[in-house]
């Protein structure tokens, strides 16, 4: 069961709470294991317009589909945020190809 404090009603994405203290988390594992890691952020473009034209409806709908498209391509080990119109995606022992895959998907999702 997912902790509400801690997930997206929505999505199911986690929130933007402990985002910076999972960051410095990392960075920390980074400094003591050579652990790597890599931030993804990407902006909603124009979403509170697909909001006032379309209906609030339609647009909790395509939040919903955005978040399972992008929770089919990144790894089980990856961490997820849904902040607002921003989300964010930390990338464990991220491989160059990794993150050309997924950013390969983002362009093709538009996000």
């Amino acid at each position: 069961m997912l902790d509400l404090t801690e997930t997206d009603s929505l999505t199911e994405l986690f929130n933007c709470r402990f985002l910076v203290d999972k960051i410095e988390y990392l960075k920390c594992q980074f400094e003591r294991n050579k652990i790597s890691f890599s931030i993804l952020m990407g902006d909603i473009d124009n979403f509170k317009e697909v909001n006032d034209t379309y209906g609030h409806n339609l647009g909790d709908r395509a939040l919903v589909q955005l978040a399972e498209t992008i929770k089919e391509t990144v790894r089980k080990q990856d961490f997820l945020r849904r902040c607002l119109e921003i989300i964010v995606i930390i990338l464990q022992w991220a491989l160059l190809l990794v993150l050309h895959n997924i950013m390969k998907s983002r362009r093709q999702m538009r996000l």
